[in-house]
């Protein structure tokens, strides 16, 4: 089942929501997927790795391990 565009047309916008979106440059769809993520969480923080596909980046520890500590402090 797809989240995607079959449920979460349907939710309210959560702008109190705290979210950020990581994907892979070359991962397909995203274009749609982001669309839906905006509407249903208006504050959400887009993050595309360049030159990445789809679960590239579990493959660049480094990367992923800044992004994570960089998001943490944020939010903390």
């Amino acid at each position: 089942v797809r989240l995607y565009p079959v449920y979460m047309h349907t939710w309210e916008p959560k702008p109190d929501v705290r979210i950020t979106c990581w994907y892979g440059e070359k991962e397909m769809n995203m274009r749609k997927a982001v669309k839906h993520l905006k509407r249903a969480f208006p504050n959400i923080e887009i993050h595309p790795f360049k030159g990445l596909g789809h679960g590239e980046i579990m493959t660049h520890e480094n990367i992923l391990v800044k992004e994570l500590m960089q998001y943490m402090e944020q939010v903390s």
